[in-house]
């Protein structure tokens, strides 16, 4: 038989996370799907020069058109 009566001890708190930001997570399939075709797309867009096609940087220019870079 006890005495005394156990003392009211406080619930102890649920642990919480930390925040996690978009920087810290690893990248899904669609995202880096979609960031290539991003790249894609920009270099794609830029115009062509002598030494630059449609395929980028490196390619050359099948046209047969020569430019002269500023004019």
């Amino acid at each position: 038989m006890c005495v005394f009566k156990a003392p009211k001890v406080a619930k102890p708190e649920e642990p919480k996370l930390p925040i996690e930001y978009a920087a810290q997570r690893d990248p899904d399939n669609g995202t880096v799907t979609a960031a290539g075709n991003r790249t894609r797309d920009r270099l794609r867009a830029a115009s062509s020069t002598m030494l630059t096609g449609a395929q980028g940087v490196g390619a050359l220019d099948t046209s047969g058109k020569k430019n002269l870079l500023g004019a």
